[in-house]
């Protein structure tokens, strides 16, 4: 078949594509706080027809199951390394479909792994998916790691590092088989309106330039601050440096979610807030060292507020200068 220009599609695919878009519903729509990275020069390779349509099927699952964009990245990045994009019949040993999942190992008949709906569904999983296999919405933080690494974290390939080459065209097949941009934006600004609430008070700037932010964008209003007892010896929230964004229905995917949503915005712009360190979920991020790894409570506690599962821990320096603070001061 002839190869297509990814960013040149023929009119007739062009249109086939809408017609699935339109049936998708708005991609963006109840999806606002999610952003996509840009991608400087763009795919470095075309895409036919067959390609684009398994990847609009991946969206379209993705779309239907409530899955953001960044996961529709996941998936397609998972697709091109395994398939090239191709309902393949075949693969390694018993390896079959866009995923090249493997009956022998629980994901499901060889008819059900060649089914495009049913692989996607599988590979994005969830509480109503049968759990024999953990798909993306399945793997903790999954929206705190590049999409190579979640992509990998179902995939669970022999070779972890082949996802990374194609999540620029992943990002771009995103953009392209919806029409929609998903532009991050700029840089935060810290002028977010005061709140009128009491939990200003006591705060440094920081802190409350990140309560202000919380409730402006993202309708947070039960958020704890200066506090004198009840913290760990050294905790910021002692000096009016701490601020902890409680997160309704943790317990829940959409409450989990919301609250990655929360912390990507945070770290995102962590300069502008001068953040010192984030903890949510028992996980922990901070500007010494910007990656996400596993987080243990000082007094060795497990229950979820020691863990943060059902609040979001935010430490900052002062006034926007980036220090570094003692990391479970919490």
């Amino acid at each position: 078949m002839k190869s297509l220009g990814l960013m040149a599609l023929p009119l007739a695919m062009a249109g086939s594509l809408l017609g699935l878009v339109i049936l998708m519903g708005n991609p963006s729509a109840g999806a606002n706080s999610f952003c996509l990275p840009g991608v400087a020069d763009g795919p470095a390779r075309n895409f036919d027809e067959e390609q684009l349509t398994n990847a609009a099927k991946i969206i379209e699952v993705g779309r239907a199951r409530n899955v953001p964009p960044s996961g529709w990245v996941v998936a397609l990045t998972a697709a091109l390394q395994e398939s090239s994009l191709r309902n393949l019949p075949y693969g390694d040993r018993d390896s079959a479909g866009l995923f090249q999942m493997r009956p022998s190992m629980g994901w499901g008949t060889l008819a059900q792994v060649t089914d495009p709906t049913y692989a996607t569904t599988a590979f994005y999983g969830g509480p109503d998916v049968p759990p024999e296999n953990p798909g993306l919405l399945d793997v903790d933080n999954w929206q705190q790691m590049n999409p190579a690494e979640a992509a990998q974290a179902v995939e669970r390939s022999g070779h972890p590092d082949a996802y990374d080459r194609w999540v620029d065209d992943a990002t771009v097949l995103v953009r392209t088989v919806t029409g929609e941009s998903f532009e991050c934006p700029s840089p935060a600004s810290v002028d977010c309106p005061p709140t009128g609430l009491a939990v200003e008070s006591g705060l440094v700037p920081d802190a409350v330039l990140v309560v202000r932010c919380a409730v402006h964008h993202f309708d947070i209003a039960n958020i704890g601050g200066l506090s004198t007892s009840g913290h760990v010896a050294g905790s910021d929230h002692y000096t009016g440096r701490a601020a902890d964004l409680m997160i309704d229905d943790w317990q829940t995917s959409a409450g989990a979610q919301f609250g990655d949503r929360v912390a990507a915005y945070y770290v995102d712009n962590a300069d502008a807030f001068g953040i010192t360190y984030l903890i949510w979920r028992g996980r922990i991020w901070s500007a010494a060292n910007p990656t996400w790894r596993t987080y243990s409570h000082p007094d060795g506690r497990t229950d979820p507020t020691a863990l943060h599962m059902d609040h979001l821990h935010i430490s900052v320096s002062g006034d926007a200068a980036l220090t570094t603070t003692k990391e479970n001061a919490s």
